[in-house]
């Protein structure tokens, strides 16, 4: 059941990252409004984060439904 904890926050954390150097290289910030900013980096987060998140909850799924029940 480790995988259900670490896992997800690990990927949580790279996504995060990732998310952030992302806007760090393309986003002007002299001339783009920090609500902008913040608004873009929590939309490219949660885009970015269905692409790790949903084949991650499919193993899951997958897992719970071949192991035996207590």
């Amino acid at each position: 059941m480790a995988i259900a904890i670490w896992i997800p926050t690990l990927e949580a954390v790279v996504v995060l990252v990732g998310t952030c150097l992302l806007v760090r290289k393309y986003a002007d910030f002299k001339r783009t409004n920090r609500f902008s900013l913040a608004i873009t980096t929590l939309c490219w987060f949660l885009s970015f984060s269905m692409i790790f998140f949903i084949p991650l909850d499919v193993y899951i799924v997958s897992q719970s439904h071949h192991s035996p029940t207590a």
